[in-house]
């Protein structure tokens, strides 16, 4: 503001007319802190004091590229941008930046756009270190000579940027190849620490035991979110943070290969984090067997099925996702609180589905005697290993895979000189087809993790012995644990129970075996209003 007086003036003040905004970005964490904040901000101010405007808002992007482009689709000058093109910003208003490559490092011609969108949309364009004003009037002056010397200079921020990409890709493919001697980045897994030296990583033991174990309940068929449960009622300390276990971590280190000594680097396109070049296999020590990881994957697929979700405090239908009800194939579902009560009951009945099925099958009868039967099982007596049907089944659908690639690839070289509409149209039903075949090709590869490296019967068997052992009585953690195996190696296995209410019986079945084993399960009738089955129908039907 400026103050004028004179002889017989009264003081006045000269106000800013003109709203402005300001935008600063740099784009490194390692710049942050550092005097790129303050440098802008001050040229800014001085530059508003000088041309009367009023600087109501500040636009930060904070470690943010716009040579990726980030700072247009996640940062917050494509959201400026936005709302001028939504006519949410009144005019005129002028826009201050340091310079044109702070606004964009883009190509030139992605570049071009949004620098046209601003000054169309009615906003003056300020560079500070050369003084410029862009707006549409001055755009067309000079014959377009200062829309060719913006271009140029475009240009060459993108050129600078590219160059300095290069040079940290080659950087880092040295790094690769030389990762035998010293490791690429003293960042690595928190179960680790990399020695003074730079030549090695040592495992923290503590932790890693802790990952161990995180791998070896999920192959036993726990969840994630049951898993994060435990380590924080054992007060275990997480890795990072205060604020105890996540299923989202526990999921990130289960998905990351990192455990098995390999590393994979990363590198960011186009604001995406994708993978730099092939995995570096033995550059961090196992710390986990292969053979566990498997079993660990083969278990989160076979959970993708179904029967996830709360299992109690001691696990308590270790049925679940394998019970089903013969009268319209559906699931059985369990009921009851407490140990006195339980039963099974068709999931379709008592939702009011359309099954006419009433039974209540007591379920501590319905699993003992399904622990019975199972002991009863011979695992020798396996026919031919199912992967290996499914392995035919994969191949086929692999060829169906590289024939309709091959054929994509030649409808589209059609299409480039005649783009007609029988050849659009027979492009988008080969990209459909080809879009199915690797979903198949992806289930298939699944399904023969699950039936190679799953639990199965062995597994079951161990477990139910391990159950009613009467030298280790138990209760508690240890207790949800085994019973937790039970129920993954049963539906792992492929284990069916039928209940039959007719029958009064219970048909067990299991895939790769032949004949079933029957038992008993007599189904109980009550008085509808003591009926749990009952209850929970008329609330589902009032509702």
């Amino acid at each position: 503001m400026v103050d004028c007086h004179g002889p017989g003036m009264v003081s006045q003040t000269i106000q800013p007319t003109i709203p402005a905004t300001v935008y600063i970005r740099w784009s490194s964490e390692a710049q942050t802190g550092r005097d790129s904040l303050r440098r802008q901000l001050e040229a800014a101010q001085r530059y508003a004091d000088e041309h009367r405007l009023l600087i109501v808002e500040t636009i930060i992007d904070e470690a943010v590229s716009a040579f990726s482009g980030q700072h247009l689709t996640k940062g917050r000058l494509g959201q400026f941008i936005r709302r001028v093109e939504d006519r949410a910003v009144a005019m005129p208003h002028v826009l201050i930046c340091e310079s044109l490559d702070r606004l964009n490092r883009q190509a030139p011609l992605d570049a071009l756009a949004p620098f046209i969108g601003l000054i169309n949309g009615g906003i003056t364009l300020v560079t500070l270190t050369d003084r410029q004003r862009f707006t549409r009037e001055s755009m067309g002056e000079d014959g377009g000579l200062r829309l060719l010397g913006s271009l140029i200079v475009m240009l060459r921020a993108h050129e600078e940027s590219a160059t300095k990409s290069k040079r940290v890709r080659a950087a880092w493919e040295r790094k690769r190849r030389e990762a035998d001697i010293r490791k690429l980045t003293k960042t690595c897994p928190a179960w680790l620490r990399l020695t003074p030296d730079r030549s090695r990583f040592e495992i923290v033991e503590e932790r890693a035991d802790i990952v161990r174990l995180i791998f070896a309940e999920t192959a036993a068929g726990i969840g994630k979110g049951s898993i994060a449960a435990r380590l924080n009622d054992a007060g275990v300390p997480p890795f990072r943070g205060k604020n105890g276990w996540h299923a989202s971590y526990i999921q990130k280190l289960l998905s990351s290969d990192a455990a098995l000594g390999i590393y994979q680097p990363h590198t960011t396109e186009r604001g995406r984090r994708v993978p730099a070049g092939p995995p570096v296999p033995s550059y961090f020590p196992p710390i986990v067997a292969e053979s566990l990881a498997l079993k660990a994957r083969a278990a989160i697929i076979a959970r993708r099925q179904g029967a996830a979700g709360r299992k109690g405090a001691d696990f308590r239908n270790i049925l679940t996702g394998i019970a089903q009800c013969a009268a319209c194939g559906g699931s059985m579902t369990y009921i009851g609180k407490g140990d006195a009560e339980r039963y099974l009951a068709c999931s379709s009945a008592r939702r009011r589905r359309g099954c006419s099925s009433r039974a209540l099958f007591n379920f501590n009868e319905a699993e003992r005697q399904f622990l019975d039967a199972a002991m009863q099982m011979d695992p020798a007596a396996r026919r031919t290993p199912v992967a290996s049907e499914t392995r035919g089944e994969l191949h086929r659908v692999q060829h169906d895979v590289a024939r309709l690639s091959g054929r994509l690839t030649k409808l589209l070289a059609a299409f480039e000189s005649d783009s007609t509409d029988e050849i659009v149209a027979t492009v988008s039903a080969t990209r459909d087809r080809l879009r199915l075949a690797r979903l198949a090709e992806r289930r298939l590869k699944d399904a023969i993790v699950v039936e190679e490296h799953g639990a199965g019967l062995p597994d079951l068997l161990a477990a139910i012995s391990e159950l009613r052992s009467p030298e280790h009585p138990m209760s508690g953690p240890s207790k949800f644990l085994v019973r937790a195996r039970i129920a993954h190696a049963a539906k792992a296995a492929g284990f069916t129970a039928v209940f039959y209410e007719q029958q009064r019986r219970v048909e067990l079945r299991c895939v790769g075996y032949t004949g079933a084993v029957w038992f008993s399960c007599l189904p109980q009738r009550s008085d509808p209003k003591r009926d749990p089955l009952g209850r929970f129908a008329k609330r589902a039907h009032d509702g």
